[in-house]
């Protein structure tokens, strides 16, 4: 089993990209899109849409199924906990640090 740093790493990076951002809000919305769907607002070919989505499901952020000729993509919103994960875990760090830094601060 991969550890919950590495899957925060790679949601990160598939994240990291505006299209393939743009591509997961578009998701969030709806049960499932084609891959034609998903590609159409950002004006790539099939093939550039296809590699966007391919690291989106990397990450394990989207699933991808085939029936017929159409590729069918969903939102795996339960993939996105361990960067949630992360995240908080950050904020407590960066709370109790700051929480630090004024009480030194207010001492002097």
């Amino acid at each position: 089993m991969v550890n919950n740093n590495v899957k925060a790493e790679r949601i990160f990076f598939a994240m990291g990209q505006p299209t393939r951002r743009r591509m997961v809000e578009r998701l969030a919305g709806r049960e499932r899109m084609s891959l034609s769907e998903l590609a159409k607002p950002e004006s790539i070919t099939l093939p550039g849409a296809l590699k966007q989505v391919r690291i989106l499901e990397a990450s394990g952020i989207v699933t991808c199924k085939k029936e017929g000729r159409v590729q069918w993509c969903s939102l795996n919103r339960k993939a996105l906990g361990p960067a949630a994960t992360w995240a908080k875990e950050q904020g407590f760090f960066w709370d109790a640090s700051l929480a630090r830094l004024e009480k030194i601060i207010n001492v002097k």
